[in-house]
């Protein structure tokens, strides 16, 4: 599963430990010969990260 980049989940104070419940929004896509989840949006609690635009592009700018 690829939520986004790190620096993009720091910023935003985000973090997963083994054994978090969440639910998960996203699209299953063919890299290369591994399968990946793009993740468009996670919830955590009562906490929603969305990552992705209903098209599938990225809310995050890739310059920093």
């Amino acid at each position: 599963m690829y939520l986004g980049p790190k620096s993009l989940l720091d910023d935003l104070g985000v973090s997963f430990s083994k054994g978090d419940e969440i639910a998960l929004t996203g699209s299953k896509v063919n890299h290369g010969e591994a399968d990946l989840i793009l993740a468009r949006e996670v919830v955590k609690g009562s906490d929603t990260l969305v990552l992705r635009d209903d098209k599938g592009n990225p809310v995050w700018s890739w310059r920093r």
